[in-house]
């Protein structure tokens, strides 16, 4: 990995982190373009944590009057993931290894795109809060957004969406929730190949995509904010489809 490569995949990741298109997918689909494997996990590990500093400065209000009931959800929220982590790892990192997979996966999270649009702009009525219950929702949804390809952003406002809450409410809790899961997940991924991948990449490549992904994290979520308040997912669905059948059509035979 060169500094051009570190710089184009923190600005991808920071993108795609926030915006309905998925993080995972962009990154397997441009490591595998510039063909990079050592030392590939503690910089995705590192760009993850450079978004997480970027949703705990965008939210920081938010996280500094956030209630008990809140916190109830969020811990609700962060089980699925959790569990998906702890006893299907394995399965799921098969599917990093088959773009075709990877293009199927981008195609899902662009009719998710398309669903959502039509939820948020044809809302009768609404609900201002996230109980319990919702937020479980929005955990399973999380959950399966551990696949390459499944937007974790896109996956989580369209389960707000089809549950009637209030879009700002939404994107507020999308964010809020992530915050222990790439937090915790983060951690065991770089305990386990702290010893001999960390030694691999030059710190200079990890600053370099560190503070990219950060500052395209804080711009992303700007405009997913944005996109929203005005309900305009339906870019993201067409982007999502064109960029998967790319990749489905490239890797059929």
């Amino acid at each position: 990995m060169n500094l051009f490569q570190a710089a184009v995949l923190g600005v991808v990741q920071g993108f795609s982190e926030f915006l309905p298109i998925s993080s995972s997918g962009h990154l397997v689909l441009f490591q595998a373009y510039f063909g990079i494997n050592e030392g590939a996990v503690v910089f995705d590990v590192f760009l993850h944590f450079a978004t997480l500093l970027a949703v705990l400065i965008y939210f920081r209000k938010d996280i500094l009057l956030i209630t008990k009931k809140e916190i109830l959800a969020i811990i609700v929220a962060s089980i699925p993931a959790g569990i998906v982590g702890l006893f299907f790892e394995s399965s799921v990192e098969k599917a990093f290894s088959s773009l075709f997979i990877v293009g199927v996966f981008l195609m899902i999270s662009g009719i998710l795109n398309f669903i959502t649009e039509y939820k948020l702009k044809n809302q009768k009525v609404v609900k201002n809060e996230v109980g319990l219950k919702e937020a479980l929702l929005f955990g399973l949804f999380q959950a399966i957004a551990v696949l390459p390809g499944i937007s974790r952003s896109g996956s989580t406002v369209s389960i707000g969406s089809m549950q009637n809450i209030d879009r700002k409410k939404t994107f507020r809790f999308s964010f809020l929730m992530v915050i222990p899961v790439i937090f915790g997940a983060n951690l065991v991924h770089l305990f386990r190949v702290i010893n001999g991948d960390a030694l691999s990449i030059d710190p200079a490549l990890l600053l370099v995509g560190g503070v990219l992904a950060f500052i395209s994290g804080i711009l992303s979520l700007k405009i997913f904010e944005y996109v929203i308040s005005k309900a305009k997912m339906n870019y993201f669905g067409i982007y999502c489809f064109i960029v998967g059948a790319f990749v489905i059509f490239s890797n059929l035979s």
